[in-house]
């Protein structure tokens, strides 16, 4: 699909029914402010505005440089929250920003204005926020972003969160007592119905069962409370780059399981097989689902992105889009 919105890493993908929404990530280690909007059933991308709008001199200026942070959807707008941001040396933030499809316009969350004289946007302390953090776990409860982990300032994984409610404009505290300890690789985080399962990343998700240690955990917003769960983690993957995306009412991780290569006559191929694992919370169970194999590509891809739009999986790995469809 064309145009294709410029490469980068660690931006944010989301499905916001009728589109895909990527923004932000890195170019060579700077945080960018820019994004697209894929529509599947053109197979087209437009440009999402990275522009502030309320500025009083009428002038339109750049508004959001950031990278490895997380967003949610609300059903009217997306909200970005977290990671690193160029104004700041890209350093972690605990400032977030709303940006309205329709409209095509951004507006700052929490306290205080976050804004300079020249009507920049700045991504200063939020006071009431959870602290600054890298790659924060998010999920939209139907009412709330609920923010939850990620890595901070000095490095280390974080073991906290908060609420925050658009409507109000505020931050609520959220418990710890019961949630899981911060593993040594990603975490993941989703909604199922009225809770947050978390995965914490433990040192050996991508080992074999008989010594995996990642465990998952159920947060209940109405009773701000945690509860392990029996399940664990069941997909074993080669390499680090994986993800899990929420599929209607299941979860389905995607990873490489196999590389393989074969020398012809225009040089070394290489295949890769992207395997993904269903995970269904109503049984707490995972099984085995479908595969697809790649070519071509010279290595273990770093990472890839992927999101769930109206019934089907969308893997970006670098510029390629890989359809996987879970019915087939």
């Amino acid at each position: 699909p064309q145009p294709f919105p410029e490469l980068r890493e660690a931006p944010s993908l989301l499905w916001t029914g009728e589109e895909v929404l990527l923004f932000g990530g890195s170019v060579e280690g700077r945080s960018i402010s820019s994004g697209g909007a894929y529509d599947p059933s053109t197979d087209s991308w437009r440009l999402i505005s990275n522009y502030w709008r309320d500025d009083p001199l009428g002038e339109r200026r750049p508004a959001i440089f950031i990278a490895e942070h997380s967003t949610v959807w609300t059903g009217a707008e997306m909200i970005v929250w977290g990671g690193v941001h160029r104004r700041v040396g890209d350093a972690p933030i605990n400032r977030g920003w709303r940006y309205e499809p329709l409209s095509g316009g951004w507006r700052i969350t929490g306290t205080g204005s976050g804004i300079d004289e020249d009507f920049n946007i700045l991504p200063d302390l939020d006071p009431l926020a959870p602290a600054p953090r890298r790659e924060p776990l998010a999920v939209w409860s139907g009412s709330e972003l609920i923010v939850w982990g990620g890595e901070g300032e000095s490095g280390a994984p974080l073991q906290d969160g908060g609420l925050y409610d658009p409507v109000s404009n505020s931050w609520r505290a959220m418990s710890n007592l019961g949630s899981p300890e911060p593993g040594a690789l990603k975490s993941f985080a989703h909604l199922h119905r009225d809770h947050m399962l978390v995965w914490n990343g433990g040192s050996e998700a991508r080992a074999p069962a008989a010594v995996r240690t990642v465990e998952m955990h159920r947060y209940s917003t109405a009773s701000d409370g945690w509860q392990p769960s029996t399940a664990g983690w069941e997909p074993s993957f080669t390499g680090a780059a994986f993800e899990v995306v929420q599929a209607d009412d299941r979860l389905i991780a995607v990873g490489v399981t196999r590389t393989t290569g074969r020398y012809e006559l225009e040089g070394w191929v290489q295949t890769q097989t992207i395997s993904a694992y269903e995970y269904d919370p109503a049984a707490d169970s995972w099984r085995r689902g479908g595969e697809i194999q790649v070519e071509g590509l010279s290595a273990e891809p770093a990472s890839f992105e992927a999101v769930w739009a109206d019934g089907l999986l969308l893997l970006f790995v670098g510029s390629e889009l890989l359809i996987y469809d879970p019915e087939d």
